[in-house]
């Protein structure tokens, strides 16, 4: 015999909800700081495993670490939600950079289920302090690589 998981009840809704005493309400809680949390995390971690560690000044270690729960000027979200035609990548994260007062920016672009219109999450994550970051950085950038694009095929 073999098990599959399901996402989904087997038997009839009645007897699902029956057999578990359920009323058939869903109760939903909107966790802005944690799903933001998240997609930092992941930013971060694509550009530690990029860049390499020391590569780069983080800025974000205070919201990932829930000693700052002010997330908005870190992070932020692109208001383009148009679904990108055949496009069946479960994520993907883009690091680039950008001048701002002088200073240069680590930040990365996140789409979770691009194909389907989801929206594009902005995440700063450091700044390049000193030449040989830049240079590292330039170089990847150039070379292309360290994109990431594909984790999963839906």
């Amino acid at each position: 015999m073999q098990f599959l998981p399901k996402a989904y009840p087997t038997d009839d809704l009645n007897t699902f909800m029956a057999a578990y005493a359920w009323d058939g309400k869903i109760e939903v809680r909107f966790m802005p700081v944690e799903f933001a949390q998240a997609i930092i995390k992941m930013c971060f971690s694509y550009a530690i495993a990029g860049l390499g560690f020391g590569s780069f000044r983080p800025l974000c270690l205070p919201q990932i670490l829930s000693q700052d729960k002010n997330i908005s000027y870190i992070f932020g979200q692109n208001r383009t939600n148009e679904p990108i035609k055949g496009v069946t990548k479960v994520w993907t994260i883009e690091l680039s950079y950008r001048l701002f007062q002088e200073r240069l920016l680590l930040t990365a672009k996140c789409s979770i289920i691009p194909g389907m219109g989801t929206p594009i999450y902005e995440v700063v994550i450091g700044d390049l302090h000193d030449r040989e970051q830049i240079a590292l950085f330039r170089h990847k950038l150039i070379n292309n690589s360290f994109k990431i694009e594909v984790l999963g095929v839906l």
